[in-house]
């Protein structure tokens, strides 16, 4: 079953029920009430089907505020991370930053994962070539 028609699920409409009407209706950003309403996931896990999240996971947005927020979160997470590699911010101060932009740390983690492990086998590889560089100067 594909995400489409994973939404159209009647777990998931019971479920999206129960985030609007705990949420009273209205978006949690703009708090508009007027404009269609959307239950919008914080973060997705492998192998979680969308109405088996917890309530902390769901919240209500307006089709404005989740088109903003869809549209943007990569673009930060990309933004975030390109700039660790360029050294322009750590990635502790990564989740300073992640947290002013209000993205989940499990999901920048997750994207940024990658990114990071390939920085710590380029430092890896400067150091085992300045050893090797140390070890041969000594040997001469």
């Amino acid at each position: 079953m594909n995400y489409n028609e994973k939404i159209k699920d009647p777990r998931w409409q019971k479920r999206r029920l129960e985030i609007l009407k705990r949420d009273d209706w209205q978006c949690q950003i703009c708090h508009e009430k007027e404009r269609p309403l959307h239950v919008h996931h914080k973060m997705y896990l492998k192998e979680t089907e969308p109405w088996d999240y917890e309530n902390k996971f769901l919240i209500t947005l307006c089709e404005d505020c989740h088109q903003y927020n869809t549209d943007n979160f990569f673009k930060y997470l990309k933004l975030l991370t390109e700039s660790i590699k360029l050294n322009i911010v750590s990635p502790d101060d990564l989740l300073i930053y992640a947290d002013a932009l209000n993205i989940n740390h499990n999901q920048l983690l997750a994207y940024s994962t990658e990114m990071l492990i390939e920085k710590a086998r380029e430092k890896i590889k400067i150091g085992n070539a300045h050893r090797l560089s140390t070890q041969s100067e000594s040997v001469d």
